[in-house]
């Protein structure tokens, strides 16, 4: 007897978990939620000094837009697929739509509530500084339907069978998302008019989305963005505890690679010439990317916000310095098991001062990067004690402990 899809679905599901549960515990071990908490706190403790005093002009509009246009244009959709269900399960694809309909109720629920409990927290911030007549369960219903409008239209994004058209039709979508929550969230716009406008936005939208050549079932894309997920995962938990290697994904990021090219390209910098493209190419340099920008974005709000008198602020500073160290310091993992290494005649007493040197530089560069809109904003409200304060830790950190703490990382792998 077949196993019916929807008990394939459960197992799969069930498996994950289990397959990621034991390194869940090192995770804990390692004090990350510590400092996760440490940062709630410290969040909260500025949040609750803006609702207290809200500065004169205070962009709340745009921290609405900015707060829930991800919330709700981000729409995941784990399936559990692998690549050789490309041959056992297509055969049985007018199955597949109760199986697809469990994925869509497992990311859509679970969007949903993250996307609520975004509004929630930006509620108390919009009633206090905002002159409206908006009752909260009304925002909260359009933004669930747009969110059900959301997943739709990003379903027939996989689809779509050219990856130009994919997108083209994502950056639409999520500029689209912004415009229609600055519509809703604006005072100066009635409700009934923001609501004809939204719905005019996504029945335009929806017939635009028919127009590119969509596959039945994109196979390839869903095996793709599962493993992708996959890699998210266990490159997160990497940082914390040597986990399987999934094959990597190179990326080209032109606007970094022009980086790694400066190391001089000669025997004595092979480990630090490897190590660098890695940086740049692989899911690190995304993931560095994407924690420098939000680490400058939030030293600056929290710089301007004067939080603790800007020793919050560089708190919370020194926190994303220290993640983004952690991220780093997981390059040594990348090439751990490669073979080549031991048939290539290759400097190995290199290795280890190659690894800190890369890991080093790429700390210091994303560190500089998120102090200057720091530094601006603290410099501004007067903190020029706060702003060389917080510079001096970050160097120490960088030049003194964090290499320390990679060569002890190495001699851990070494040993292992």
């Amino acid at each position: 007897m077949r196993q019916s899809l929807d008990a394939l679905w459960q197992q799969r599901a069930r498996a994950f978990r289990l397959e990621i549960f034991p390194y869940l515990r090192f995770m804990v071990q390692s004090g990350f939620p510590g400092f996760v908490v440490l940062m709630i706190i410290l969040f909260m403790i500025g949040y609750g000094t803006v609702l207290r005093e809200p500065p004169a002009g205070f962009p709340t509009l745009l921290v609405g837009v900015l707060l829930l246009t991800p919330l709700v244009s981000w729409s995941p959709m784990r399936t559990w697929l692998h690549p050789a269900d490309v041959v056992f399960l297509m055969p049985r694809e007018q199955e597949m739509p109760g199986y697809l309909r469990r994925s869509w109720l497992y990311n859509g629920s679970f969007t949903v509530l993250l996307m609520l409990g975004g509004l929630l927290l930006f509620w108390p911030l919009y009633n206090r500084t905002v002159d409206h007549d908006y009752a909260l369960p009304v925002i909260a219903l359009v933004l669930i339907i747009l969110k059900l409008f959301n997943m739709h239209h990003a379903w027939r994004e996989r689809r779509m069978a050219w990856p130009g058209a994919r997108w083209v039709s994502r950056f639409v979508r999520w500029l689209l998302h912004a415009v229609m929550i600055a519509i809703l969230l604006d005072s100066d716009v009635s409700m009934g008019i923001a609501l004809l406008i939204i719905t005019v936005i996504c029945l335009a939208y929806l017939l635009l989305l028919r127009i590119p050549k969509q596959h039945a079932l994109p196979w390839e894309r869903l095996i793709e963005e599962e493993q992708a997920t996959r890699r998210r995962y266990y490159r997160f938990l990497g940082a914390f505890i040597d986990v399987p290697v999934l094959p990597q994904r190179a990326h080209r990021r032109g606007y970094l690679a022009w980086l790694a090219a400066r190391v001089p390209y000669r025997e004595s910098n092979t480990y630090r010439y490897l190590f660098s493209h890695t940086m740049v190419r692989a899911e690190i340099g995304g993931i560095l990317v994407r924690l420098t920008l939000l680490g400058g974005l939030v030293g600056y709000l929290t710089g301007e916000g004067a939080l603790l008198e800007g020793w919050g602020a560089a708190a919370v500073y020194l926190l994303f310095l220290f993640i983004i160290s952690v991220q780093a310091r997981s390059v040594t993992m990348v090439h751990r098991y490669s073979v080549w290494r031991h048939i290539y005649p290759l400097p190995e007493k290199r290795h280890q001062a190659s690894v800190v040197s890369v890991v080093q530089a790429t700390t210091a560069l994303c560190g500089v990067l998120m102090w200057l809109p720091l530094a601006a904003a603290l410099i501004l409200d007067g903190y020029y004690l706060v702003a060389a304060v917080v510079a001096l830790l970050a160097a120490l950190y960088v030049l003194v402990l964090l290499p320390r703490r990679t060569k002890r990382r190495l001699a851990d792998a070494e040993e292992d």
